[in-house]
């Protein structure tokens, strides 16, 4: 049984090249989307933490730009509870983010299916069996 439509459509001596090329692009747009979703979440946390108040602002403010666990430690050690609240709410705006580009994603991908009208399965040639 075919994995999915497109392999359906391969003859049936390249159903192997395609199952092949099918798992190869699902595996690395895998692997793209979320290398490009954890950047945009990473980018959209260091632009929107808030690291002023710092007693040491260079070396403590990358610390706390590295990570959200990273900001809450020096937050901790510093009592910094300000710079605690900055981190999560810097976080959750980057999944927020995501979320958007997630959602269009989704829309821009449904819209062919939504419009191009459905085929009808080829019959086999030789009877119906």
């Amino acid at each position: 049984m075919p994995s999915s439509h497109g392999q359906a459509a391969a003859a049936a001596d390249a159903a192997g090249s395609g199952s092949a090329l099918l798992m190869t692009l699902r595996q690395v747009g895998g692997a793209v989307g979320i290398a490009l979703l954890g950047s945009l979440v990473a980018g959209t946390y260091a632009a929107r933490l808030d690291t002023t108040g710092l007693p040491c602002p260079g070396p403590a403010a990358d610390a706390a730009g590295e990570s959200p666990s990273g900001a809450h430690a020096l937050a901790e050690r510093l009592g910094l509870p300000a710079l605690a609240r900055s981190a999560d709410a810097a976080y959750v705006d980057g999944m927020a983010q995501v979320r958007v580009v997630c959602a269009i994603a989704a829309l821009v991908t449904a819209l062919p299916v939504a419009v191009v009208p459905a085929r009808p399965p080829a019959r086999e040639e030789g009877g119906s069996r």
